[in-house]
Parts: C-alpha cells; structure tokens; sequence
C-alpha cells in the first residue's frame, strides 16, 4: 500500500528526495563502471571490487557520500 502524500511526514519526504540523488548517482557510478571495464579493460577483481562497493552503498546510503569523493579522486587504473 502506497502511502498518501499527507501522511508522509516533511522530514521523511527530505530523506527520500536525498535517496532519489544517491539512487541517481549510483546508477551513474554503474555506468561508469561498466564503461571502465570495456574501455580499459579492468582486471575483473577490480571490477567485482567496485561492484561490490555499489551494493553497499545501495544497502547503506548514508555511506554514498564516503564512497563518490574517493571513488572519483582515484579512478582504476590499469597495469
């Protein structure tokens, strides 16, 4: 059952606007992860290790933002 708009508190609306943005960025995460692998041809651990750091930001969105900074800062790089 979905929930009407007046029974959702202004708070609670604030937090899921801010999950929509993580969702988001996730995705975009997603995609840039797949475009790394088949442009650069990651190692595949590398890959499974990035894939692996988006299922807990999905599980636990809080940690998105220690993720995205660090993740962008140091992109894969190849050897």
């Amino acid at each position: 059952m979905v929930p009407s708009p007046t029974s959702i508190s202004p708070k609670k609306m604030e937090m899921e606007v801010g999950s929509q943005e993580k969702r988001k960025i996730l995705l975009e995460l997603v995609a840039l992860t797949l475009r790394l692998n088949l442009e650069l041809r990651v190692k595949e651990d590398e890959v499974k290790a990035a894939l692996c750091s988006i299922r807990i930001i999905e599980e636990v969105l809080d940690l998105a933002e220690n993720f995205i900074k660090p993740a962008i800062a140091h992109p894969f790089s190849v050897n």
